[in-house]
């Protein structure tokens, strides 16, 4: 942890720091109408990716491993398009809390068949959604809150004004929040509610433990998903919300469901539910690479390939 931050003074000033010009900085594009809302954050976009040169080489050489048969140019357009995505995101929550009291479905989603949904959910065994930081997850998260009742799974964010914002936006949509400090009893019983928890594993946590195979290299990856799988007979249902252009419309892109083996071996079974995951979000990854998070060092550990 950072030093200044366990100083108590320090830490507030960080904290009003950085949330407050993020929260003029979203104040001011709520202003603009919608037509303009796209080209403001496609200039911000190529702002902060002259900026930030750190991450963006960072994004560069991940993309140079996981795709080396594409041409530096192609990988350039890539991480070009990484950041104009993201920015998007901000013109995609304005426009979310605009028709916060619309069909979410509607308003936001194109050619998205959500009856693989309604047939888990007569299941009766909840659901576990995986999905990454890919396409916009919050879009998805607050749409498909119609069809199952959403707890999202969160690490608590150090900044408690950005920690509110988040959760009251999600509660807002009917989304409730599960931190990871809470037990696992409380996850649990979320799915014999028959509700979904959906998470988002895809990067690099201290909490990864299952070696798996990711983009031809090898990672720690989280069991979580896999052990709640196994403890709750839930299937896991993986997807992800992926813009069409750069317009605010999306479309909801999905993969095989895992079912948990309660007749194999536990820890067989969930390293192999593990690898099937991470198989299933690399797949959602390379249908659109440009809606990943590159700028993450996601092979922060450098692990020997046997």
């Amino acid at each position: 942890m950072d030093r200044w931050y366990r100083t108590p003074i320090l830490r507030q000033i960080g904290h009003v720091a950085t949330y407050f010009p993020l929260r003029a900085a979203y104040g001011f594009f709520a202003c603009l109408p919608s037509s303009l809302m796209r080209s403001a954050c496609c200039w911000v976009a190529t702002l902060i990716r002259w900026v930030d040169r750190t991450h963006a080489r960072c994004a560069a050489a991940n993309l140079t491993h996981a795709f080396p048969e594409k041409t530096n140019k192609e990988r350039q357009a890539i991480v070009r398009g990484m950041y104009r995505h993201f920015a998007l995101m901000i013109r995609d929550t304005i426009l979310l809390w605009r028709h916060r009291n619309e069909d979410l479905l509607k308003t936001f989603f194109e050619d998205s068949d959500i009856e693989p949904f309604f047939e888990l959910k007569r299941e009766g065994k909840g659901l576990i959604l995986v999905t990454g930081h890919l396409g916009n997850w919050e879009m998805a998260g607050c749409a498909f809150n119609s069809v199952y009742q959403i707890n999202g799974f969160s690490h608590e964010f150090r900044n408690p004004y950005i920690r509110k914002s988040l959760i009251r936006l999600r509660a807002t949509f009917g989304q409730k929040t599960i931190f990871t400090t809470q037990s696992m009893e409380v996850i649990l019983e979320c799915l014999r509610r028959n509700e979904c928890l959906a998470l988002l594993p895809d990067k690099h946590m201290k909490t990864s433990r299952i070696k798996v195979t990711f983009f031809g290299r090898h990672v720690y990856a989280p069991s979580g998903p896999a052990i709640l799988s196994w403890r709750s007979g839930a299937p896991i249902f993986i997807g992800a919300a992926f813009r069409i252009g750069l317009s605010s419309r999306f479309r909801l892109e999905t993969c095989p469901v895992i079912r948990p083996d309660l007749t194999a071996v536990k820890g067989a079974e969930i390293r192999r539910i593990t690898q099937a995951y991470m198989d299933a979000l690399e797949d959602l990854i390379r249908r659109h690479p440009e809606q990943w998070i590159w700028f993450h060092n996601r092979w922060k550990k450098q692990l020997p390939v046997p």
